[in-house]
């Protein structure tokens, strides 16, 4: 087999990712085996025994408190996010000016509406709860979208240890492997038997249908680098070849897309890291510590139940029978003849309050306490700034989380989905104004509206201050741009901006206002003016010469 095709370089580059990846499972191996053995593929061993396995080794888990904490985090982004039940983005264009022109506003509604009912229709929330949880348990997520003949779109997630990936020099993720095992049955339905292999079709033909087979299939975002050309309208290329190479070997199918059909978020990312790395990395030497005291806890416990017992030495070719009602006939009738060989028992509440903080440790450390509020049944309605108010150090905290999130998994989860619609027909020509232009995406989660809150305390604080301090230097009060703050206030908490409005309509309000005042004023002075000449006419001629000759003290009407 040649080195130059397109099939041996990439072979060649999935074989490096293979390699690169391999420092990472170690650490996916900790996790899965402590905080989440239903997730992960092929990380002990190939991942072809454990396709449609139920068997999972929880050996290692002796408390199950991480695995919920696991849950609660995933639980509380997938309804902080990207709720289905209420509205967690909003289109318009950055021009706000624009957003006001009522066939833009029009289109961007009717987008909204597609593209969140095609969302409901398909299994993308699902897909996105899955993707949390690989997040938060292994450092990053992934999932793929499609196009689906009946929902408009299908999302494919993928667990850890069934994907490679690499960066480009930006840190975006430009080349995806994942592997499946498929069996002889699907590959041949899914393919079909012409570029099979002789190994597939020989298991096929001997009725060997549940054999499975390692597939590859790979999406590259520079396909020019191994040599494929794509049509005009493609911009990433789509390989599917078998693991194992063949004399004859080849790819099962080649194909291409118009935008990067993967979303793979990552928690947190160091340097060039291209894996990330998640909250489990933190707290991992807590779920261990607790499983070693669960353990310990459990030996005092059944130690107290059933301790240890000293007999005399005729008991001990007979032994101690400990049922109730039992007789033991013993030589001595001391006291001691019969007891527990140990007469003091360890302080097992001790031990459970250090496995109680070190619980709470690791709740922490999945955001438990932030996620609970938001799930909380008590107060259902609780609104972004009482969860700012209440867990601002959190939310501070969640803050570059929750922005690489919209960066790496919304953004392009929403591009895509749009891109999907307007191939199905689904979406409108855009009117004129909008011709190449960008479209802005707006999240208005609670979550997303509660990292904007965080700021209101501050606003508040800062024009308290500035009021009281106007009292004793009233020349204060110009500090205050008074337009800009309201603004800034309303976007913090969510108020929709079409509520205000635009800039030249406020200046030409205030101008309006600010002439009314003057000709108010202007008109007073008048009547002023006008008052004052009516008394002069009506006072006495030699009063007013008096007066200003300076020999009286005022008029004398």
């Amino acid at each position: 087999m040649s080195s130059d095709t397109p099939i041996a370089k990439i072979r060649q580059h999935f074989n490096q990712l293979k390699q690169e990846r391999s420092t990472w499972e170690p650490h996916w191996l900790e996790a899965q085996e402590y905080v989440a053995p239903q997730r992960g593929r092929g990380l002990k061993s190939s991942g072809k025994t454990e396709i449609n396995n139920g068997h999972k080794d929880m050996s290692r888990r002796l408390s199950g408190v991480a695995s919920r904490a696991l849950g609660v985090l995933a639980s509380g982004m997938q309804s902080g996010l990207t709720s289905k039940a209420r509205q967690w983005f909003l289109l318009g264009h950055p021009d706000p000016e624009l957003n006001r022109f009522q066939p833009v506003r029009e289109w961007y509604g009717l987008v909204q509406e597609v593209l969140e009912g095609i969302f409901r229709r398909s299994n993308i929330y699902t897909a996105f709860l899955h993707t949390y949880n690989e997040m938060a348990a292994f450092g990053q997520g992934a999932m793929a979208m499609y196009s689906h003949p009946d929902k408009t779109l299908f999302c494919r997630p993928h667990t850890v240890g069934t994907y490679y990936m690499s960066s480009d020099v930006t840190g975006e993720i430009d080349t995806f492997f994942y592997t499946e095992w498929l069996t002889a049955t699907q590959l041949v339905e899914d393919y079909g038997k012409d570029v099979l292999p002789d190994a597939v079709m020989s298991a096929y033909n001997t009725g060997k249908y549940t054999d499975r087979f390692e597939v590859v299939h790979g999406f590259l975002k520079h396909p020019e680098r191994y040599g494929i050309k794509l049509g005009e309208v493609h911009t990433v290329a789509s390989v599917h070849f078998l693991a194992s190479a063949n004399n004859d070997d080849k790819f099962l199918r080649q194909s291409g897309y118009r935008t990067w059909p993967v979303m793979t978020p990552r928690w947190d990312v160091i340097d060039q890291d291209v894996y990330g790395w998640s909250p489990t990395r933190d707290v991992i030497d807590d779920v261990k510590m607790v499983m070693a005291m669960e353990r310990d806890a459990m030996k005092g416990t059944a130690k107290a139940a059933n301790p240890p017992w000293r007999i005399p030495p005729e008991l001990d070719r007979r032994g101690l029978d400990t049922r109730p009602g039992a007789l033991n006939p013993v030589s001595s009738m001391s006291e001691h003849a019969v007891a527990p060989l140990f007469t003091q028992m360890p302080n097992l509440q001790q031990l459970q309050y250090k496995i109680d903080a070190v619980k709470q440790d690791i709740k922490d450390g999945y955001y438990n306490s932030l996620f609970l509020a938001l799930l909380s049944q008590d107060n259902p309605q609780m609104t972004a700034r009482e969860v700012a108010e209440r867990h601002e150090e959190k939310l501070l905290m969640l803050g570059p989380v929750l922005e690489r999130i919209h960066m790496e998994l919304l953004d392009p989860a929403i591009d895509r989905a749009f891109v999907i619609a307007w191939d199905a027909g689904l979406i409108p020509p855009p009117p004129a104004e909008l011709e190449g232009q960008p479209t802005q995406v707006e999240y208005v989660s609670i979550l997303s509206q509660a990292q904007k809150a965080v700021g209101v305390n501050r606003i508040e604080q800062s024009v308290g201050f500035l009021g009281s301090v106007a009292q004793i230097y009233p020349e204060a009060r110009h500090l205050l741009n008074v337009e800009r703050t309201v603004r800034e206030y309303s976007n913090m908490i969510g108020a929709p901006a079409v509520i205000f409005k635009s800039n030249e309509e406020y200046a030409k309000a205030v101008q309006s206002e600010q002439q009314q005042q003057q000709m108010a004023q202007s008109a007073a002075v008048g009547e002023q003016m006008a008052q004052g000449v009516k008394a002069l006419g009506d006072a006495d001629p030699a009063n007013v010469q008096a007066l200003l000759a300076g020999t009286t003290g005022g008029l004398v009407l």
